[in-house]
């Protein structure tokens, strides 16, 4: 049984790919970038990621463009993508879904 922190193999990573929608691997990472309406609706966006990676004690690269969040996640301890990548990535689907339906 591999454990949370155990790098994929490839094959693997474009299995879970295939069930995560708007992320895509870039340069051995997992990344998404999600269109918001304006620069205050970033900021909020970034700020609850900041508390859900707090949570699972995982944290992405963030990168912030006026009205544009990109997100990079990779468990750079195992040296790849990880289980634990794709577990921050679904819960922030589920924000982005969440925030989408206000």
């Amino acid at each position: 049984m591999q454990t949370q922190s155990a790098r994929l193999s490839d094959e693997e990573i474009q299995v879970r790919l295939l069930g995560i929608s708007d992320w895509q691997l870039e340069r051995g990472e997992l990344q998404s970038t999600f269109s918001l309406a304006s620069f205050p609706q970033a900021i909020f966006f970034v700020d609850a990621i900041a508390h859900i990676a707090e949570v699972e004690q995982h944290h992405p690269d963030i990168g912030i463009a006026y009205d544009k969040v990109t997100l990079r996640i990779a468990t750079h301890s195992a040296g790849g993508i990880t289980e634990k990548d794709f577990k921050l990535a679904r819960r922030v689907n589920q924000l982005w879904q969440v925030l989408s339906a206000l």
